[in-house]
């Protein structure tokens, strides 16, 4: 998780940051992907104005889940005093449902939503925090040293 140290604003900062750099660059990518007003007469503000406004949204979406998310974390194994699977899936839980509660303004939405973190959180924690499982070393994968030969 992070050094044990870490205080609450600290782990909420570190996610936010990390989660506003995550927010601009899909944002970015979506920005590209959507119609946007072509240039007219030289005037590049609306263009402008709408691809800022998208990266923004992205931005401030990703940014506040992992606010809210690394610094709930962080709570919980503060007063919990353990670092286990249900840390996360109380964050989770708790970025998912008010995150997407307030941008749909439904509860509906944000508890489902909520449910999908803690779950995705409660599946990573199970796989000890890898996305994907370690097989192989790296030794195995480039191995070029020759076995040492005996005296002759």
């Amino acid at each position: 998780m992070g050094d044990a140290t870490d205080s609450v604003v600290d782990r909420a900062f570190s996610g936010a940051v990390t989660g506003l750099v995550f927010g601009g660059v899909l944002g970015a990518c979506a920005a590209a992907w959507q119609d946007t007003p072509m240039v007219v007469g030289g005037k590049r503000v609306p263009v402008l104005r709408q691809t800022a406004g998208i990266i923004g949204k992205h931005s401030a979406v990703f940014g506040s889940t992992g606010l809210i998310y690394s610094g709930t974390e962080r709570m919980v194994h503060s007063v919990r005093g353990t670092d286990d699977l249900f840390n996360g899936v109380i964050a989770g839980l708790v970025a998912g449902t008010v995150v997407f509660s307030f941008k749909t303004g439904k509860i509906q939405t944000g508890v489902f939503a909520g449910g999908l973190f803690a779950s995705a959180s409660a599946v990573t924690d199970l796989f000890d925090r890898r996305v994907r499982p370690v097989h192989y070393t790296q030794a195995d994968y480039f191995s070029y040293s020759a076995p040492a030969k005996a005296n002759e």
